[in-house]
């Protein structure tokens, strides 16, 4: 170890630019860890100016085991040319859920006729995220900061098993199947992203933290039960937004051995938004008036977790 850290103070001291590139180095991990989710969205179908009705689906504490791949491609062979700083960067992550925790509330508010509530169990969870981009990596000594952009990929899928409905004035509830058993709401996010990173690098470590804002396409599709009650609190719909966005902030550390071999762990935050979409329902009805306006009001994503890595650097 010693020797390692001698050797990297003495390629400082009269060679910054390859010492570098020695430690500026690509990597590829192996990756697992946990994350929990919360997923809120909020549909309205009106009359002229007047609402008829608003849905809102909260998906709550949704806990999510994932594993993948991640890694960065950096370009060493370039020595004396500003190319060598160009790197590829990107993941992939596929996480699922067994059952235990999360719960699924369907909220249903008709304008002058009370308000139906049904809240069901998870039954499953499963998740797929995928980035890929482009970015350049200015260095100083021991520091970095990082300028990429790319085009990222989130879906999730959530469907429910046992539940109830509660109706209007304290009704007794109405168990399961009735609610529970075939509500599935699935999300996507895409679009495109930029990012910064500021990392502080050693050859036997690294910390940095790193931060992307996501242009997303935001889609939604709730499937609702084909049975009397649960229809009674909506119908199935598919919306989508052009005016969504993400924040991703992430703070990672690693540890690097002899051999090219290397440890680390990774905490992220995200948080995701949108706005004033567009929703195809079936149809609806209040007292004879037919709803001509239906919009997504808002949705929105909100997840934390970690994970720790198992990888290789050359």
């Amino acid at each position: 170890m010693r020797d390692k850290i001698a050797f990297c103070v003495l390629f400082l001291l009269y060679n910054v630019s390859l010492f570098s590139q020695i430690c500026q180095v690509s990597d590829l991990d192996l990756s697992g860890g946990y994350r929990n989710d919360t997923y809120k969205t909020v549909n309205t179908t009106r009359a002229d100016s007047d609402t008829l009705q608003v849905d809102t689906i909260h998906v709550n504490n949704v806990s999510i085991w994932q594993v993948g791949v991640n890694g960065r491609i950096m370009n060493p062979g370039f020595q004396d040319s500003f190319l060598r700083n160009f790197f590829l960067t990107g993941f992939a992550y596929w996480g699922w859920s067994g059952g235990s925790g999360g719960l699924h509330e369907h909220v249903v508010s008709f304008t002058g006729a009370g308000e139906l509530t049904g809240k069901a169990a998870l039954k499953k969870a499963t998740t797929y995220d995928f980035q890929l981009g482009l970015g350049y990596l200015f260095d100083w000594c021991e520091w970095g900061f990082g300028l990429s952009a790319g085009y990222a990929y989130d879906k999730q899928i959530v469907a429910t098993k046992s539940g109830e409905i509660s109706f209007p004035e304290g009704t007794p509830f109405v168990v399961a199947p009735l609610y529970g058993t075939g509500y599935q709401t699935v999300t996507k996010w895409r679009g495109p992203w930029l990012g910064v990173c500021l990392e502080y690098n050693q050859c036997a470590w690294r910390v940095d933290v790193e931060y992307d804002f996501h242009f997303a396409n935001y889609f939604a599709n709730h499937t609702i039960p084909d049975n009397f009650l649960a229809r009674l609190q909506g119908v199935a719909s598919n919306t989508h937004s052009s005016r969504a966005y993400g924040n991703v902030l992430s703070l990672n550390g690693e540890y690097r051995f002899y051999g090219g071999w290397k440890t680390g762990a990774a905490f992220v935050f995200q948080y995701w938004k949108a706005n004033h979409g567009h929703l195809t329902s079936g149809d609806f009805a209040l007292d004879g008036v037919p709803a001509t306006t239906k919009v997504l009001s808002s949705a929105k994503w909100i997840t934390y977790g970690f994970t720790l890595d198992v990888g290789y650097t050359f």
